[in-house]
């Protein structure tokens, strides 16, 4: 078993939709008996280590320098080494790497253009799952994000939302964990504003992710 320990969290502070410091910040007062290290420097995905970092989130902004494939190798040995990697909201765009795409095991593919955020109301589907411990339904303001799921990475539907209002009651994957050789992979949609990751349902979420 991974020992715990820091948490490596890597983005762009001056990302045009999704800047890093937002986000640091809330990071930090959620994990505030560990330590946070943020990184605007796409090598150190090269270099990952469980004995460094017991979990890397991964808050990269659509539209920047895609991640190498040596930067790819990394990210891949890191969970497969046993280490857990968070994805939250744009990080999903390192999916231009196409061994990254099925290591998430969803592939964005847009969403529908807006005025302002629509209400999302989020579902628990798995309520026994450790990720989702203490969590209960929820409403926010958040962007319609899409997906292609892999079919072949066996990923668990753990939380989905629909719109609310909508007509079509369509139903919308919203966060999803799998395994991926001796380590995790969790992906969670909402997080388009650093005050949604405030919400006390995405805050149980995060400090579920990091203890589970």
């Amino acid at each position: 078993m991974v020992e715990k320990g820091p948490i490596l969290l890597y983005g762009k502070k001056d990302a045009k939709y999704h800047p890093m410091e937002p986000v640091e910040k809330v990071l930090s007062e959620c994990y505030d008996t560990v330590k946070v290290v943020a990184t605007e420097n796409k090598n150190h995905l090269a270099y990952l280590n469980v004995s460094q970092y017991y979990m890397v989130i991964l808050y990269e902004e659509f539209g920047e320098e895609p991640v190498n494939s040596i930067q790819g190798a990394g990210i891949l040995q890191y969970v497969a080494g046993g280490g857990k990697l968070l994805v939250i909201h744009n990080g999903i765009s390192v999916q231009e790497n196409a061994e990254l795409a099925q290591l998430i095991g969803g592939k964005f593919t847009g969403h529908p253009p807006y005025t302002t955020l629509p209400i999302l109301e989020y579902h628990i589907e798995k309520r026994e799952q450790p990720y989702m411990k203490c969590m209960k339904d929820f409403s926010l303001p958040e962007e319609i994000y899409q997906f292609d799921m892999d079919n072949f990475a066996k990923c668990e539907i753990l939380c989905s939302f629909r719109v609310k209002g909508q007509e079509d009651d369509r139903i919308y994957p919203a966060i999803w964990a799998r395994n991926y050789g001796m380590g995790k992979v969790i992906y969670c949609a909402p997080g388009h504003r650093s005050e949604n990751l405030q919400s006390p349902q995405i805050q149980q979420f995060l400090k579920n992710v990091y203890e589970a």
